[in-house]
């Protein structure tokens, strides 16, 4: 089962105070604001088909998503799954019982990533936190439009697992606050608004971009892969309004 609706459905509205238009407000008007969807498994069980699903979904948005001028370049689209262990199992070595992924835009330029790397590195570490591996995401960008090209950030996912005993909570906490702290400082290394934290959890990862919703699952090749598996999905299609599209005003946020 799966739901869509438009952000301005999911406010509960109290019209109870007046029965027409209050100034330039009708309550009665249509609103076109960006599209959200959700799939879950109701039996609790993690499938690639839920995930397939989503991206069926997103793509059934694209009303309530946009691009601009530009054919090829939409105002964003992305999808949260759940951490998809065993599709990790294949492509990580040595997995801890215990881990975090992080979905990261980085510069396209190698020495300053490295920079990055090296601060991202030093800072989790103050939080009992260790990267212990980066993986470089692999994508497709033969479907983009000029726009989305010329913003495109690497894509890079960091595997993080705390350096001593913790429990759940405790990680959850350090992996919040370390990020707070990278997010405080790292217009020190990189000012051009490259590096975005699109999730850094231990239960869920994001995949987004500034994409048109028919364009992610190609974009990002891993949403294809069988093992990549939830039980639920969120998925958003977003409407610039007024802010232009951005890699990383994609949602959904982490």
């Amino acid at each position: 089962p799966c739901m869509t609706k438009s952000h301005s459905d999911t406010h509960a509205r109290d019209d109870r105070s007046h029965d027409g238009t209050v100034g330039l407000a009708d309550p009665t008007d249509e609103r076109s604001n960006c599209g959200v969807g959700a799939v879950v498994d109701l039996d609790g069980g993690a499938s690639h088909s839920v995930v397939q699903d989503g991206i069926e979904l997103l793509c059934n948005l694209e009303h309530r998503g946009t691009t601009g001028a530009e054919k090829d370049t939409g105002d964003g689209a992305g999808i949260t799954i759940q951490r998809p262990d065993e599709f990790f199992e294949t492509v990580v070595d040595d997995l801890p019982e215990t881990y975090a992924v992080g979905s990261i835009f980085m510069p396209q330029d190698y020495g300053l990533r490295a920079e990055i790397v090296d601060f991202v590195e030093a800072t989790l570490a103050d939080y009992s936190l260790e990267v212990f591996e980066w993986r470089d995401v692999p994508t497709d960008n033969s479907e983009l439009g000029q726009t989305a090209l010329d913003s495109e950030p690497n894509v890079q996912q960091a595997f993080v697992a705390p350096t001593e005993p913790m429990a759940n909570d405790d990680f959850d906490r350090a992996l919040y606050l370390s990020r707070k702290a990278v997010e405080a400082d790292i217009d020190e290394i990189d000012d051009s608004g490259r590096f975005y934290v699109c999730s850094l959890d231990r239960k869920t990862l994001v995949y987004k971009g500034l994409l048109k919703g028919e364009q992610l699952e190609n974009y990002y090749v891993d949403l294809s892969d069988e093992r990549v598996k939830s039980t639920l999905v969120l998925v958003h299609a977003r409407f610039s309004t007024n802010t232009l599209g951005a890699w990383h005003l994609a949602h959904p946020y982490r």
